[in-house]
């Protein structure tokens, strides 16, 4: 809130009215990628002229920030404008405005769940549901999903999947519970596991790495330094009874699982630098670069 708030025009109830319809309206444009820019460029010309804005500091920096070309400006509006349309009082003089539009947002969910394509359209999505229903089950699970860091495109698409059937809470809930349960284990996610996934370790894989194991390694570790797959049997290691301990010399493992032989082992290594990158590439066969 501003310091120099106009007490005048915000105790007056018609003016609250004026901006509470065109901070839903803002909002409903802003849910539909075929509304014009025109029709969005005026709304917010509205908002920003209106005098109850300038006295909600925060609220007015953001729409006076947004650009439809800048999709985080766009992100950033979505909760300002929820909890403006919350705050004004109208009187019932808006109902109308509100029931249209949740009419309209309720009648487009399946297309928006359909164009679900990363974290931040499950934001978008979050942010309807509370538009919807204030302090909505659903829309609190999805952000703490979000705030579980979560980048990997097979959750992502579970999410959507989920919001799609009938019984969207409940999966989304049992969802929810299997993300904080990994996150208690310690097993990687968010960034992490997006990183190691885009550079084409099997998911298999990824689902054992903890985050003990990652402890001294930084992102760019993660997405510049060499992963090599070691597979090995038993026998190998009385041939090469050392084998281990130089792999421990010239990289980290990240971790390790059975092999599809029954007394076979595969590790998951990164490489620590240039030299190490050599002993890799020409030791053994059974080392091979992850690409």
């Amino acid at each position: 809130m501003s310091s120099d708030f106009d007490f005048g025009n915000f105790l007056d109830l018609k003016n609250q009215v004026i901006l509470k319809i065109n901070c839903i309206k803002l909002f409903q444009y802003l849910c539909n990628p075929n509304k014009s820019q025109k029709d969005i460029s005026l709304i917010r010309g509205n908002i920003l002229e209106d005098p109850i804005s300038k006295s909600f500091s925060g609220f007015f920096d953001v729409i006076q920030n947004l650009k439809l070309d800048n999709k985080d400006s766009i992100l950033r509006a979505f909760p300002h404008l929820n909890l403006m349309i919350k705050t004004l009082n109208d009187n019932g003089e808006a109902d109308a405005e509100i029931l249209g539009t949740k009419q309209k947002l309720k009648e487009n969910l399946s297309d928006l769940y359909i164009r679900i394509m990363d974290k931040d359209d499950i934001w978008v999505i979050s942010q309807i549901h509370e538009f919807l229903e204030s302090e909505s089950d659903l829309a609190t699970i999805l952000t703490r999903i979000l705030d579980l860091e979560v980048s990997d495109m097979g959750i992502i698409s579970e999410v959507r999947d989920l919001l799609e059937n009938k019984n969207s809470l409940a999966g989304l809930e049992a969802l929810l519970k299997k993300l904080l349960s990994d996150e208690d284990r310690g097993f990687i996610t968010g960034e992490e596991r997006g990183i190691l996934l885009d550079r084409g370790v099997k998911e298999s894989f990824v689902n054992l790495i903890t985050k003990e194991s990652l402890k001294d390694l930084t992102p760019k570790n993660l997405l510049e330094d060499k992963l090599f797959l070691i597979s090995f049997t038993e026998e190998m290691l009385n041939d090469k009874p050392d084998f281990i301990e130089k792999i421990t010399e010239n990289g980290v493992i990240l971790t390790s699982t059975g092999a599809e032989s029954k007394d076979g082992f595969v590790f998951l290594v990164l490489s620590k630098n240039e030299m190490s990158n050599s002993f890799f590439e020409n030791y053994d066969q059974s080392i091979t670069e992850v690409i």
